[in-house]
């Protein structure tokens, strides 16, 4: 009987084996060959813990609500206090500070080739980056990536206006690098903090040049033949997180107004950060 049973258990640990469902696989392969091969996607994010985001210009309609008009405009929409009537008729994306508009003089990329690509400068019509994230805190532009085979990057470059992102009371300017279409997952994991001091030494010609080299890239997918095999479907994961927290809460933020669900009415208590901070995507 013994004898039965350690045969049983050996063949079991056999089949296993070949089955191979738990071993990992490490290959290398020449680089933007494939639709799938992607360049790290840049992310620029604004972000203010009383309401720094939103005293665009010294707007007037703040300026009637008092001092404190930011900070409490903030707070309504995260839901602390109630909608006032001097403040229910302000539009999150009229009162926010716009990233390139507002401090960015120019933005360019050149390929290995010599070619100068994905330019910005004021009234560009093709943006080379979109509205990626917004809430009371944050406000996040995030760098478009397209394959295009054999266009191998050089360079990047972004050129801010020192003094008017030191004037402008904005306490952080945040930079990710990640996955095209998972900014979500690395916010906390910035690769660049510059915060007023920062723009202050850049004035005075002390500190005005930050590089940023990437060495290498790993990609981890699950494998096509595992037992949860990869989804190749899912190419961006920020946009079905959010428009998942906004069928389950059934409206849309203020800040979210940008996510094109027309089923779902306006709300302005905080969803959106509370499934943030409770649930970070994890996969």
């Amino acid at each position: 009987m013994c004898l039965a049973i350690f045969l049983v258990l050996v063949f079991f640990q056999i089949q296993a084996y070949f089955e191979n469902k738990d071993t990992s696989t490490v290959g290398y392969r020449q680089f933007n060959n494939e639709e799938r091969d992607l360049y790290p996607a840049v992310s620029l994010c604004l972000q203010s813990r009383d309401g720094g985001i939103f005293n665009k210009g010294n707007n007037d309609q703040f300026q009637a609500v008092g001092k404190d008009g930011t900070k409490r405009y903030q707070e309504t929409l995260l839901g602390y206090t109630n909608t006032s009537a001097e403040l229910k008729d302000i539009r999150y994306r009229n009162v926010t500070w716009d990233l390139f508009n507002d401090f960015v003089e120019v933005f360019f990329i050149m390929t290995k080739q010599g070619d100068v690509i994905d330019t910005w400068q004021p009234h560009t019509k093709d943006h080379p980056f979109f509205k990626s994230y917004e809430d009371p805190y944050f406000t996040c532009m995030t760098k478009k990536v397209k394959y295009v085979h054999n266009q191998l990057l050089n360079l990047g470059s972004l050129v801010i206006k020192a003094s008017a992102f030191y004037n402008s009371k904005i306490e952080n300017l945040l930079v990710y690098m990640h996955h095209p279409g998972q900014l979500t997952r690395q916010f906390g994991k910035q690769i660049l903090h510059l915060t007023p001091a920062s723009f202050q030494k850049a004035m005075n010609r002390s500190n005005n040049y930050y590089s940023i080299h990437i060495n290498q890239v790993e990609v981890l997918r699950k494998r096509r033949d595992g037992v949860t095999p990869c989804n190749d479907s899912l190419t961006d994961e920020d946009k079905v997180w959010r428009e998942n927290v906004m069928v389950k809460v059934g409206c849309i933020p203020e800040y979210c107004t940008y996510i094109v669900l027309i089923l779902y009415l306006h709300c302005t208590y905080i969803v959106l950060i509370l499934y943030l901070h409770k649930g970070r995507m994890h996969s």
